[in-house]
């Protein structure tokens, strides 16, 4: 009887050593993809950073664009406000030259009647 539980130790002692290259083989192929993982992982972080920065990025050129369109509506009143008064009286200078050209005209009309 001792002999048969010798004879079975040895050979579930010869069936671990046999699993001992497929185990040490699962090791390794464990470590590569916990490390392949972490790369992984590494470039999700880096990727979700990079996402984050140009949000952020995204969202200073729309305030800075919002700011120049500001800017743009404000200077286009600004000009508007100071063109308007001014074309104003640059027509109503028109109309008086017009009036003052009539005037003349007129003028110089009667007087060539006079002098005939």
């Amino acid at each position: 009887v001792m002999i048969d539980e010798v004879a079975e130790a040895e050979s579930l002692m010869q069936k671990a050593k046999n699993f001992e290259p497929a185990l040490e083989e699962v090791q390794q192929e464990t470590e590569q993809l916990q490390m392949e993982y972490q790369e992984l992982s590494k470039q999700e972080a880096d990727s979700k950073q990079a996402l984050e920065e140009a949000t952020a990025c995204l969202a200073e050129a729309k305030k800075y664009a919002k700011m120049v369109e500001e800017e743009k509506l404000r200077n286009d009143k600004e000009e508007s406000e100071v063109m308007e008064p001014a074309l104003s009286k640059k027509a109503n200078a028109i109309k008086e030259k017009e009036k003052l050209a009539e005037e003349a005209a007129e003028t110089h009309r009667i007087v060539q009647e006079n002098e005939t």
